[in-house]
């Protein structure tokens, strides 16, 4: 029994000194509690003296050391802590001018941005927990450049019967399912007027914001499909609509959304910007066939004076659709370039003379070379509103053909028309926008001054070969007269009653540009303010 005596004597005095220890653990556990929570308390009071000296800075970047430094004393900061001596050349300081690259911010003297260091001492019982410097936090600011946006050759306000007849032939040939579009002109007139947001839009193709909306290889399918479940909405009967149009879609060729819709990366107005739905079609449908001539033949009947009504083949080739910029001041995007052949069948007896007809093919080709859009001006002070430069490049015109002169159905001359090509003139304009009465929606699109293309043609660009007899008292002249007037009136009706409501339905315009501005993406609040950027 003595030996278990001696051992429970060794352990005397143990839980004396595991106290001891134990007091010390969580007397030393309180200190560094108590520095972590005095230097987070520290660390969040320096970062709000740099985020709004920084703010107040980027005001003006030629006095940013001094406004920062008046802005630490206001919310009760030790000036100290900001060295801003010769801020622009020297990195090492803690007010530096520069900019922002790739998310990174350089120093650059020239730059729009500002960088505010604010540096505190700490006296903490550990001095691991602050480092040998103290506090040092960081703000990056800069004046966030007023945006807006706007719309370029896309007016689609009104459309009359002719317009939808021709709408449905062209988009059943995008489509890939010719005959298969059959939508009224109240219906198109509700799609030009009625707009759909990019977020909303993103949201339900899956997208987690804009920027990967736009640079994503979608169909037309997914795009109208999703447009109809966002319109759900909004406007049922306006759904169902685009639901049938997405119904008749045949073709899966991928676009980007991107090709006809710029929107400056991060913008923070894209997400909210409305998008014109039947642009966002006819551009999306267009895109999905681009280079591809789509031909519509027997689309409609031309009437023709002095010959009648002719059948006629439309051949139509977009290469660029309507574009929609939103972005700062300086943004361009270029629209409108389309090709279009209008070939109406001719079969007329222009000289009233028995039996003697005209027959053949008479091509009419006009080449829209397109317009460039810049976001000039926008004036976020009264009064409020942008300016969009337009550059019009010139419209061209162009005829070349055969035609065939019969008498009691034999040939007996040979006609050779043009070639003949007529340009537009091109032109330069300003449009301007008054905030809020003048942006869209509705819509409201400012046309530039119409240059309309042309083209006559003279007895020189006509040539008549005898084939065989003529019938008494007809001459090489009479027929070369007889066609010229037949031609001329033939590309007067197809620029007239063809081509331009081709192009308006398309959301162009020949020789002029139709511009309207985007409401969404331009807010006054927000214009040209002081933002933090890092």
């Amino acid at each position: 029994m003595r030996p278990s005596l001696s051992v429970r004597g060794d352990q005397r005095g143990s839980i004396l000194i595991l106290s001891t220890v134990g007091v010390v653990v969580a007397m030393i556990s309180a200190a560094l509690a108590v520095d972590l929570g005095r230097l987070a308390q520290s660390k969040r009071f320096s970062q709000k003296v740099a985020d709004m000296a920084a703010l107040d800075a980027s005001r003006d970047l030629n006095r940013a050391c001094a406004i920062a430094k008046e802005s630490a004393v206001r919310n009760n900061f030790d000036p100290a802590g900001l060295d801003c001596v010769d801020p622009a050349h020297n990195p090492t300081k803690d007010v530096v001018i520069g900019r922002m690259v790739g998310g990174n911010f350089t120093p650059d003297p020239t730059g729009d941005a500002v960088k505010v260091r604010a540096r505190s001492g700490f006296e903490a019982a550990f001095p691991f927990v602050s480092g040998p410097d103290g506090v040092s936090v960081k703000a990056i600011a800069k004046i966030s450049p007023p945006e807006a946006g706007f719309s370029i050759g896309s007016s689609l306000a009104n459309f009359s019967s002719a317009d939808n007849v021709v709408l449905n032939k062209v988009l059943g040939g995008l489509f890939d399912n010719p005959g298969a579009v059959n939508l009224g002109a109240l219906t198109y007139q509700g799609l030009a007027t009625s707009t759909i947001k990019l977020g909303d839009l993103a949201t339900e193709m899956g997208f987690g914001s804009v920027d990967s909306l736009l640079t994503a290889d979608v169909t037309l399918g997914q795009v109208l499909s999703a447009a109809a479940t966002v319109l759900n909405n909004q406007d049922t009967a306006l759904a169902a609509s685009v639901n049938q149009l997405a119904a008749a879609v045949r073709t899966t060729t991928t676009f980007k959304l991107g090709d006809f819709i710029t929107a400056q990366q991060g913008s923070g107005v894209a997400a909210g910007t409305g998008i014109h739905l039947l642009n966002l079609i006819t551009a999306s449908a267009g895109l999905a066939n681009q280079n591809h001539l789509v031909e519509v033949a027997g689309a409609l009947t031309l009437p023709v004076t002095g010959v009648g009504s002719l059948s006629t083949k439309l051949g139509l080739t977009l290469i660029e659709p309507a574009q929609t910029y939103i972005g700062p001041v300086g943004g361009s995007v270029r629209t409108a370039q389309v090709n279009e052949t209008f070939t109406p069948t001719l079969d007329a007896n222009p000289l009233g003379v028995g039996l003697l007809t005209v027959s053949g093919d008479i091509p009419v080709t006009l080449s829209a070379a397109g317009a460039t859009g810049t976001l000039d001006t926008v004036a976020c002070l009264s009064p409020q509103g942008i300016g969009v430069g337009v550059s019009a490049t010139p419209v061209t015109t162009s005829v070349s053909t055969t035609l065939t002169v019969h008498s009691l159905g034999i040939p007996v001359a040979s006609v050779k028309v043009g070639p003949a090509s007529a340009n537009s003139a091109s032109a330069s304009n300003s449009v301007s926008f008054a905030y809020p009465g003048e942006f869209t929606p509705p819509a409201t699109p400012k046309s530039t001054p119409a240059v309309p293309p042309g083209l006559t043609l003279t007895g020189g660009q006509i040539t008549v070969t005898v084939l065989g007899v003529l019938p008494l008292g007809v001459t090489t002249s009479s027929i070369a007269n007889a066609v010229l007037g037949i031609v001329n009136n033939t590309v007067t009706a197809v620029s007239a009653q063809v081509l331009s409501p081709t192009f308006a339905s398309m959301g162009l315009k020949l020789g002029q540009v139709d511009v309207a501005a985007l409401e969404d993406a331009f807010d006054p609040t927000k214009c040209g303010h002081p933002a933090l950027v890092g």
